[in-house]
């Protein structure tokens, strides 16, 4: 079902959502310092290239260019791969039940509004 291929790992996750909420090509340079700000890392250059020619790869984002001045992009917007992850979590975690997910969302909602 659905747009996406193979699964992220968390790292290639990051990356990924990174690139998308600069909502622009972005270079290795921009990712870096996105991913690292972001989710407290201190991921280096080849750490962070590997990530994102993983996440190329899976056909997550695409690349233009060539060595240091290649642009990542995401072959999706965010909110395509929001409904993606929600329609996964949907089908594996509650039995492509929407309503016993609405459930438990309302539940969460009134649990943070009490504390």
């Amino acid at each position: 079902s659905g747009v996406f291929m193979e699964k992220l790992s968390v790292c290639e996750e990051q990356i990924l959502l990174c690139v998308m909420q600069m909502k622009k090509a972005s270079g290795l340079r921009d990712v870096i310092n996105g991913v690292n700000e972001r989710y407290g890392h201190d991921w280096k250059t080849q750490t962070v290239s590997t990530f994102l020619s993983r996440t190329v790869k899976k056909g997550y984002l695409k690349a233009t260019g060539k060595g240091k001045s290649t642009l990542y992009y995401p072959v999706n917007t965010l909110e395509e791969y929001q409904k993606e992850k929600l329609q996964k979590l949907l089908e594996e975690l509650f039995d492509d039940d929407t309503e016993l997910l609405l459930r438990c969302l309302n539940e969460l909602e009134r649990a943070s509004e009490t504390t």
